[in-house]
């Protein structure tokens, strides 16, 4: 897909179907993680967990809900897969983000819906025994995540503009 096309379609997709990922669809997102720019190179200050057990995607729902106080409140969007992304020291918020960019560009570029989480980790994060059972390690935080799967609604592509952030070009 051409760049502007896959900036253009990208978008926060809410609705999903129950079609799981292939193999080789989650495999593009993760080296799209594996190809961020991430400062200094160091990638061993990262951590990416790929969760697709619909047990283990529920209890994710349940703590982040908690966090929002809303506990019908479905933070993932039952999207079938999500993909965390933790830093050391809780450190790297910016690493964080280039990685979670980069994955949900690739989600655009594969014909798949995402949308880019902050709750849903901070939400993970308050529950220790949810952070054992996903193997986060000792000194890591949950930073980022992406839902993804196949959006419910087509990808609509939309009219790039300037006008959203206020800009200042100084010549």
């Amino acid at each position: 897909m051409e760049t502007v096309k896959m900036f253009a379609l990208r978008q926060s997709c809410r609705s999903y179907t129950d079609e799981p990922l292939s193999d080789i669809q989650l495999n593009a997102i993760l080296k799209a993680a594996n190809a961020s720019p991430v400062g200094m190179g160091r990638f061993e200050t990262l951590k990416i967990i790929a969760i697709q057990k619909k047990d283990l995607l529920d209890e994710i729902n349940k703590a982040a809900a908690a966090l929002f106080g809303k506990p019908d409140m479905r933070p993932t969007y039952d999207a079938p897969t999500l993909i965390l992304v933790c830093s050391q020291n809780g450190e790297g918020a910016a690493n964080v983000a280039c990685v979670v960019e980069n994955m949900h560009l690739m989600a655009t570029d594969l014909g798949l819906g995402s949308v880019y989480l902050a709750g849903v980790p901070a939400g993970i994060g308050k529950d220790q025994a949810l952070m054992e059972k996903l193997h986060i390690p000792e000194g890591f935080l949950p930073l980022g995540a992406l839902s993804v799967g196949h959006s419910a609604e087509p990808l609509k592509e939309r009219e790039l503009t300037t006008k959203k952030i206020e800009t200042e070009i100084i010549r």
